[in-house]
């Protein structure tokens, strides 16, 4: 019964009956006003012009592209990004014949990099979609089990050819009457639908399919930094030709070479402006010498002198490039010292932050959208009520390993008995020869490194003993009686 027919009764002045008189109302009953083409969040719809261009309420993608080039932006980047591609991707749940599938197709591909990649961009723009190329094909892969599970083909199954990375400034999104995601607007003509896209947001939350881009927070230093760096380089410019002050006696004058009826007496200092503007045309300037009633001379020129401040420009333009890192949750001391000093033990604190942050970003972004890909490839091979597998990766916060690391190496001495009552030592679970293959350590044959046995080294000889004698007599019994000396 919907919620509808159940307001419907109440309002003709019955209460309708109900399965249950705990009964909740099924499926969604909010609706959006404004299906179709995703605006985005509500405050971008706000402006704030009468703070200026210091505060914009939205960064266009076109603004985020040039950010990207910003060099201490792009060390942000890449410092995020990075440790995405030294960390294990696993499977977990699902079924050993599901995860063996999922890990054929896709994890043990060379589509799984650039496709952790692709997702990352998310980061910057908030967003990114991606068109799944589908394909037909047959595919043998072995159940994720014990040593020894058994192989399967799959005939004609359904393969991921491509992932096409979509611009997002191209890019519409698309919901339906409950702010579900229902696919991509693209170009404006083309549209992609949600079975065939994969759309991986950044710090999805409202149903605000657009996400939020770590680059809009850097906005405002990146901003100001450039044009501190404006103001730095016409500073400069000045210090290289600097300004000129002189000094001109207080008079009119005529030139005597011509008649002083044919001209108009020059104030000496239009004459000394003259002489300067010789000099910033590179020529040359000649000031005559009329000393004062102290000798000195009435005409001067020289430069003008600062007291530098370069370093008040540079102070600000550190601050700001440490914001840069900031809004990109990047503590700015694992990756620049600039002009400041700390300690290494201020820095381990700074990274394992950094290592905390990133863990948040690999849950909330990064698998959930590779999720996506594995419950698509499970559905369309398997079938709707076929468990699909989830993704898992290493950890990346180092107390976290470094305790982790403590108890396996615990772990591996304790002695473990079946149910037949033979024992074993974890240590021997583990294959070695692949363990190191996976860290790209070289591996040589058995057969090549193998040594003989050396021969057993024979037991040390006795020192040298007197050899006993046996000398004696009858007992009165009868019985010999033996003495050795």
């Amino acid at each position: 019964m919907s919620w509808l027919t159940r307001a419907r009764g109440w309002l003709r002045g019955g209460r309708p009956e109900l399965a249950r008189d705990d009964a909740p109302i099924l499926r969604q009953v909010l609706r959006s006003n404004l299906a179709g083409i995703q605006a985005g969040p509500w405050h971008r719809m706000v402006h704030a012009e009468w703070l200026g261009p210091y505060t914009p309420t939205r960064v266009d993608n076109w603004v985020l592209k040039l950010m990207r080039d910003d060099p201490q932006i792009k060390l942000g980047r890449k410092a995020l990004r990075a440790p995405f591609f030294g960390i294990t991707y696993r499977l977990r749940g699902g079924t050993p014949e599901t995860r063996g599938f999922v890990r054929r197709v896709l994890l043990e591909t060379p589509l799984f990099d650039p496709l952790v990649r692709s997702i990352l961009n998310a980061l910057d723009f908030g967003y990114q979609s991606h068109e799944i190329v589908w394909d037909l094909d047959d595919v043998e892969y072995d159940e994720d089990g014990p040593k020894g599970s058994d192989t399967h083909t799959l005939e004609g199954a359904y393969v991921i050819r491509e992932f096409v990375d979509l611009d997002p400034e191209r890019v519409q999104i698309q919901v339906d009457e409950f702010d579900r995601f229902a696919g991509i607007l693209y170009l404006g003509n083309q549209i992609l639908p949600a079975e065939k896209c994969l759309h991986a947001v950044h710090d999805l939350e409202w149903r605000n399919w657009h996400g939020t881009s770590t680059l809009k927070a850097a906005y405002n230093p990146w901003y100001w930094c450039s044009w501190l760096y404006c103001y730095l380089v016409r500073y400069q410019e000045t210090k290289v030709n600097p300004p000129i002050v002189g000094t001109a006696p207080s008079d009119r004058r005529y030139e005597d070479d011509r008649a002083r009826a044919a001209q108009e007496a020059r104030d000496s200092r239009d004459i000394l402006g003259a002489e300067v503007m010789s000099l910033r045309n590179g020529s040359t300037a000649v000031l005559p010498w009329e000393p004062d009633d102290k000798g000195n001379n009435k005409w001067s020129l020289k430069i003008l002198e600062d007291s530098g401040r370069t370093e008040l420009f540079l102070t600000a333009i550190n601050h700001m490039q440490a914001l840069k890192l900031r809004s990109l949750c990047i503590p700015e001391r694992i990756a620049t010292q600039d002009t400041e000093t700390g300690s290494f033990a201020l820095v381990r604190e700074h990274v394992d932050m950094f290592l905390m942050v990133l863990e948040e970003i690999k849950q909330v972004t990064l698998i959930p959208a590779l999720n996506q890909v594995s419950q698509a490839l499970v559905r369309y091979n398997f079938g709707k009520k076929a468990q699909a597998p989830l993704f898992e990766a290493s950890e990346l916060a180092r107390q976290k390993q470094e305790l982790m690391f403590e108890l396996v190496k615990e772990a591996l001495q304790v002695p473990l008995t079946l149910e037949d009552g033979r024992t074993y030592s974890p240590s021997k679970l583990i294959d070695f020869k692949k363990a190191l293959e996976s860290l790209n350590v070289p591996v040589n044959d058995p057969e090549d490194v193998a040594e003989e046995p050396e021969d057993a080294p024979a037991p040390p000889e006795k020192p040298d003993a007197p050899e006993p004698t046996v000398g004696g007599a009858w007992g009165p019994d009868g019985v010999a009686v033996t003495s050795l000396s």
